[in-house]
């Protein structure tokens, strides 16, 4: 029994402590402006660990200059404040837990960039589907993919489908792939299928 009992209070001991609430972390207030004091709304703000400058957490500038992180954990912190036309500046280190749970910290002043835009030079990349005149196109026809044996007037259809983007000199019927792996009796009833429509659609053009 005596050994029993320090068991116990040990197991309670650790039941105790695993039913408190984690501490909450504290809250970072942070004011952003310009060398006239004039808040800087939509700038990005990164919470770095100072360590290792580590991202944390980001957040951006409200109408008023200010970003704002909750539940901050304990450690060293730098504050990162970026935004377009203007340079790149860091905080002093904030050490957390704060004096107070909730800490506004001094504006981070943002310069004006020194570097202006002189030249943009724009590069475009040829479109992934163009027309290409003057390209001979193999026209699959037939689907391989399945056994039923097309009708000449499918086959013709979808000759007239390419037609409407391509002119007929340009235009050679194929299969959509080899007939290796279909039946005898199916890839020859396919090819007749596509010899007969092909022969449909060329009286329609000699008209």
């Amino acid at each position: 029994m005596r050994r029993i009992l320090p068991v116990v209070i040990l197991f309670f001991s650790i039941l105790e402590i695993a039913a408190q609430p984690p501490k909450p972390g504290d809250k970072i207030i942070v004011p952003v402006t310009n060398a006239q004091r004039a808040a800087i709304a939509n700038a990005t703000v990164e919470l770095l660990r100072a360590d290792d400058s580590a991202l944390v957490k980001v957040a951006i500038t409200d109408s008023t200059g200010i970003a704002t992180f909750e539940q901050v954990s304990d450690g060293i912190y730098l504050l990162r404040v970026t935004i377009v036309n203007h340079q790149p500046q860091y905080s002093t280190p904030v050490q957390i837990p704060l004096a107070s749970s909730v800490e506004q910290i001094a504006p981070i002043i943002l310069e004006p960039s020194t570097v202006a835009l002189k030249e943009v030079t724009v590069t475009s990349r040829k479109a992934f589907i163009q027309q290409l005149p003057g390209k001979t196109i193999i026209l699959g026809t037939l689907d391989l993919s399945d056994m039923t044996i097309e009708k000449p007037e499918i086959v013709a259809v979808r000759i007239r489908r390419a037609l409407k983007h391509v002119s007929p000199e340009r235009i050679i019927v194929a299969p959509d792939c080899g007939l290796k792996y279909l039946p005898r009796d199916v890839a020859y009833g396919k090819m007749c299928a596509m010899v007969e429509g092909a022969a449909i659609v060329r009286a329609e053009l000699a008209r």
